[in-house]
């Protein structure tokens, strides 16, 4: 969520580009890294990636159609702020509802829970934290919480200890098929 640091990191790999004078070719290899480990962190956190990413192509279709390096410095700076803002926002939630919906989250995201679960243990309506949690977090209840175990899975499956019906069950998914369904629309 530091702008100003984020900022001068983009500008030192530019400035290194352009010191070691690398054809746009070249660049665009390094860009094409450095958009996915963006896309890395956007899904590690839960992150809007529409709101940080424009929606009209992928990130690898933008930095296709830029033909100067100034022109993809200018939107790498674009992103990294739109970045930094969405990450701080997520980071400085105001709300002692969803601080504490975002704590048992985090907790209990291996057993089965709703919705109305994390609402009881924090002592409001469903629609009200609903409201507060998709508008300080940046995502739904389902979206987070789909999001921080497909994170868990992939950890479990890099381990390579369990096979994937244990993976599903240790990850809070009751559905073998459903935890499919999600792992492949969150990791691609």
């Amino acid at each position: 969520g530091d702008i100003e640091n984020a900022m001068m990191v983009i500008n030192q790999i530019f400035t290194r580009i352009s010191e070691n004078k690398l054809t746009i070719t070249d660049s665009k290899l390094v860009f094409v890294d450095l958009t996915g480990l963006i896309s890395n962190v956007i899904r590690k956190y839960n992150m809007n990636y529409d709101m940080i990413f424009e929606k009209v192509l992928l990130p690898n279709q933008m930095l296709e159609q830029y033909t100067t390096i100034d022109e993809i410095h200018d939107w790498f700076i674009q992103v990294s702020s739109a970045f930094c803002s969405e990450r701080s926002r997520q980071l400085h939630s105001n709300s002692k509802y969803v601080q504490l919906a975002l704590s048992f989250i985090r907790k209990e995201y291996d057993k089965p829970i709703m919705l109305q679960d994390v609402a009881d243990h924090v002592g409001i309506s469903t629609g009200y934290l609903s409201s507060y949690f998709k508008s300080e977090v940046g995502t739904g209840f389902s979206d987070y919480l789909n999001g921080l175990r497909i994170e868990r899975a992939c950890s479990l499956i890099k381990d390579g200890q369990h096979d994937f019906h244990a993976i599903a069950l240790k990850c809070g998914f009751q559905d073998y098929s459903y935890f499919f369904h999600v792992f492949k629309r969150k990791t691609g």
